[in-house]
């Protein structure tokens, strides 16, 4: 049987001994790259898919007059929603475009796998932990920005 440790996380109880346990800025590092000319507009959504808007649907988005701050995004780009984190929007973009400043991309600082991540992410959801960290008055709604989601509690295995 694995030994196990305390987390020191409330919502996780324990971990194998030989995870570490860090915040998500020290294994990952916010990306911000300007649009490019040619960007089709990338979307996240709550299933995990982070996709070019036309690869799945185009109606019923609004559409913005000004794309002010619009950033590129890279294929494999690990992405999540600041507004619907919370209800899953965190993906792994499989194309290049250009998406809304509310989305948070991030890239791994080593070789880690950005995949594991994504799904630890998407598990923080559906803990609510991202909903903890809530300091709006919206239902159902949290503001997530890269200084809360940096200093989230990361779980990284040898």
């Amino acid at each position: 049987m694995r030994e196990m440790a305390d987390s020191g996380i409330d919502w996780i109880p324990e971990v194998p001994t030989s995870w570490r346990v860090m915040p998500y800025k020290h294994v990952f590092k916010e990306v911000e790259r300007p649009a490019r000319d040619g960007d089709e507009i990338i979307t996240c959504f709550r299933d995990g898919e982070v996709t070019l808007r036309r690869n799945r649907r185009e109606d019923g988005f609004t559409v913005a007059e000004q794309e002010s701050g619009y950033q590129h995004i890279s294929k494999g780009d690990l992405v999540v929603h600041g507004m619907d984190g919370f209800a899953g929007s965190i993906g792994i973009s499989d194309s290049d475009g250009k998406a809304t400043p509310v989305l948070i991309v991030m890239n791994p600082l080593h070789a880690e796998c950005s995949r594991y991540f994504m799904y630890q992410l998407r598990a923080y959801a559906n803990l609510e932990v991202f909903l903890a960290t809530a300091t709006g008055i919206r239902v159902r709604s949290c503001s997530l920005n890269w200084k809360k989601l940096g200093n989230l509690p990361a779980l990284v295995p040898p």
